[in-house]
């Protein structure tokens, strides 16, 4: 009989250099990979991923924004966006919601008109490899659990976001992630829902954290690499996984340099139990 033994991971893969990426050292093989993947992707883009930065310079008292993309197989790509102000000192605070999807573009939508047009949506489709897809709100509800499919790594972070596709006249509210474990996390927001519509985007893969303090305005997340430009994709959300009753609130991008972006809001965190999950990529062509 045979005293093969199949050679674990850690043993093949330099543990230094994946300790550069984020890779934790119980890592399995599949969780590296992914790593290397969202690593080499930021370095260079990838053809698994949409990730685009549109300039609203004719958004002024716009609502909305139609993106036209790649030809997707069908919609249940899972696409995020959020807003970008790097000019105006008061900007407004508003969640982008995706109202509409189709297999080669999508909707995204505001609750108030903008003031200026030095907005910005940055979007990001995640490619179907990562851990990502929706799950649902349900009707009157204030939360949506996740339970993953099988059990992550500690340490990694998640990303989520509001989408209600069927609603003509959706609710615009700002999501917090308020429950993490290795196998499930929650998304809160702060009314309950008016329909069984609503979806919850999820992705785990944030490859920065910013730590926000009592009493802030603002947080600096640090990148994962040096991109070497400000062109690069940026999707984030709050998360509060001790208190009882979170703030919610929108978070835009006011800041960004080749190695740190920068979230505001509107109103004093009246605790230093935030953070913001963040990921970063290459744009895309």
């Amino acid at each position: 009989m045979s005293s093969y033994k199949p050679l674990d991971s850690r043993q093949v893969i330099n543990r230094a250099a994946l300790s550069n990426i984020g890779s934790p050292a119980g890592d399995n093989l599949a969780d590296i990979l992914s790593l290397i993947n969202a690593a080499l992707s930021g370095i260079t883009g990838s053809a698994g991923y949409v990730a685009k930065q549109v300039s609203l310079t004719s958004g002024l008292g716009t609502t909305s924004y139609t993106a036209t993309i790649s030809s997707q197989p069908d919609i249940s790509y899972v696409v995020f966006a959020m807003f970008e102000n790097l000019v105006d000192p008061n900007p407004q605070f508003q969640m982008a919601e995706v109202t509409s999807k189709t297999t080669t573009g999508f909707v995204v939508e505001w609750n108030s008109p903008l003031d200026t047009n030095n907005y910005i949506i940055s979007y990001i489709i995640v490619p179907k490899p990562f851990v990502e897809g929706e799950t649902s709100f349900g009707n009157a509800s204030t939360s949506s659990t996740t339970t993953y499919t099988f059990s992550q790594e500690s340490g990694f972070g998640v990303v989520t976001g509001m989408q209600n596709i069927v609603d003509s006249n959706p609710q615009f509210q700002t999501v917090v992630i308020t429950a993490s474990s290795t196998t499930a996390e929650t998304t809160s927001v702060n009314v309950p829902t008016s329909s069984v519509n609503y979806i919850q985007p999820y992705f785990i893969g944030a490859n920065s954290q910013a730590i926000v303090g009592n009493g802030a305005l603002t947080a600096t997340a640090t990148l994962p690499i040096n991109y070497g430009t400000t062109g690069y994709g940026v999707i984030a959300t709050m998360q509060n996984l001790t208190d009882a009753n979170p703030q919610f609130q929108p978070i835009v991008i006011t800041g960004k340099t080749d190695t740190t972006v920068t979230f505001s809001w509107n109103v004093d965190t009246l605790s230093g139990n935030y953070a913001i999950n963040c990921y970063t990529v290459s744009l895309t062509a």
